[in-house]
């Protein structure tokens, strides 16, 4: 088990570990806001122009229980960019039911002082782990495939692989 363990990044990316949240971001991001509460881990991460936020909610059946994912998505802070236009839909993770958001920036005075940015989100229910998860990005245009590589690092169940490579 100690072999396993790892306290530096690879390949650029390092790896996190809380509370059953697992997943790995660019090693040039920053933790700047974190809360720790019964049954809601978060995560908010910054580099220059670029913010990464990763969410994992517990007893998921209990919270899912009266609204859909994607009404949970839209309602919870974790859905939420003030200064994005988001559009959801329904989509998949794997084998999991998944709601994706995605928009540009709205305003035309940050995009001219911080280049063309937009938002990209993605949730999803994890019945095994009855946990609902959630990756969100905000970033240039130009590095969405940093957002695919950090939404695809999360690991969401035992026995789970992510859906790239390890980072």
């Amino acid at each position: 088990m100690l072999a396993s363990l790892r306290d530096h990044a690879e390949g650029g990316w390092m790896p996190w570990a809380l509370f059953g949240l697992r997943m790995a971001t660019p090693e040039r991001f920053e933790l700047v806001n974190y809360t720790v509460q019964a049954g809601r881990v978060d995560l908010t991460l910054e580099a220059s122009a670029a913010r990464m936020r990763a969410v994992r909610m517990s007893l998921a059946e209990t919270l899912l229980k009266r609204r859909t994912l994607a009404q949970w998505h839209a309602a919870d802070d974790a859905g939420k960019w003030p200064t994005c236009r988001v559009t959801r839909s329904e989509t998949r993770r794997g084998e999991h039911a998944a709601v994706s958001a995605e928009g540009p920036e709205r305003s035309i005075v940050r995009r001219l002082v911080r280049g063309r940015r937009a938002a990209r989100g993605l949730a999803w229910h994890c019945p095994e782990s009855n946990a609902v998860f959630s990756a969100q990005w905000l970033g240039r245009v130009k590095d969405l495939a940093e957002w695919e590589r950090f939404a695809g690092s999360f690991v969401c169940h035992e026995g789970a692989k992510p859906e790239e490579r390890r980072p």
